[in-house]
């Protein structure tokens, strides 16, 4: 009975390749989401001329924007062991950076806080700039076939 539990933990624990893999399959899902989020942020640009941040903030929180970091984190992790792994990451980080920033803005703006419009758009384009960067790689890095290493294949 004991034998059965430590082989039933063995099944269910997941090698650190196989997560790899698992993300590299699930890449062409989160591929089309973070376009679909792009979409919706593309659509945003009305919020933002208008000072209309209460909408905005609401718009962030809504699918598929609201999933987008979690898709993007699944084309980093299937896309780490590509020749873009690094850039893939620094571009990911870009993007969170500038959507944190916008969103932040866009809280102090509701609290009262005056910002200029010419500021808050360019803190949109940023983030528009840096997802449609990040979307570039992930492409490209969502087109490599897995890797295997020549010891487990």
């Amino acid at each position: 009975m004991a034998g059965a539990l430590v082989a039933g933990s063995v099944v269910l624990t997941p090698l650190a390749a196989n997560a790899d893999v698992t993300n590299k399959v699930a890449s062409s899902s989160a591929l089309r989401g973070v376009k679909r989020s792009l979409k919706q942020l593309d659509s945003l640009e009305l919020y933002v001329t208008s000072d209309n941040y209460q909408d905005l903030k609401a718009a962030l929180r809504e699918a598929p924007l609201a999933d987008v970091r979690k898709n993007m984190t699944t084309l980093v992790k299937g896309g780490e062991d590509g020749p873009d792994g690094d850039l893939l990451q620094s571009r990911y980080q870009k993007f969170i950076q500038s959507l944190e920033q916008m969103d932040s803005t866009a809280g102090q703006a509701m609290r009262g806080r005056k910002v200029p419009n010419d500021v808050f758009y360019d803190k949109y384009k940023a983030t528009v700039a840096a997802m449609t960067d990040f979307l570039k790689v992930a492409q490209e890095s969502a087109s490599i076939p897995v890797q295997y290493d020549e010891e487990t294949s």
